[in-house]
């Protein structure tokens, strides 16, 4: 009485895809027999017998199910969290590649700037000031991953 495998290959993954239709597998012995008993079919031990082995085989199926439910629904839970966490890490590297890029293109701007007067000065201190605090985000950025 093997059952045939499933194979979950070609299940969607995206969050936003068409929940998968699962087809009951059916026993090829069993797949045309006719589902309903008489009073005196019942009373057959063979039957009787064929019937409490399926309820002790789905039983034991649906008991060791229940437990890869229970892990599904830790796994989905810690996926969620890891996702909330990946996005906020994003944002960070995202913020501390503007800041130092701009810190650097405009501390690298400041002496060409013709004469040494108050423009080149505030560039000097703006470009610094930006890459130090695109190193400051790079520090709560690793200090929030831990």
């Amino acid at each position: 009485m093997a059952q045939e495998p499933t194979n979950h290959d070609d299940e969607p993954t995206d969050e936003g895809a068409a929940p998968v239709q699962i087809q009951p597998l059916v026993r090829k012995a069993f797949g045309k027999a006719r589902r309903e008993f008489s009073e005196e079919e019942l009373n057959n031990p063979l039957l009787i017998r064929t019937l409490l082995d399926d309820v002790d085989r789905l039983q034991h199926e649906a008991s060791r199910l229940s437990g890869f439910e229970v892990l599904f629904h830790k796994a989905d839970k810690k996926s969620a969290v890891q996702e909330v966490q990946l996005k906020q890490l994003r944002r960070f590297d995202i913020l501390y590649t503007v800041m130092l890029t701009s810190g650097a293109m405009i501390f690298g701007f400041a002496p060409n700037i013709s004469e040494p007067s108050f423009a080149s000065t505030m560039a000097y201190f703006v470009g610094a000031g930006l890459a130090v605090g695109a190193i400051g985000v790079k520090a709560i950025s690793e200090w929030k991953r831990k």
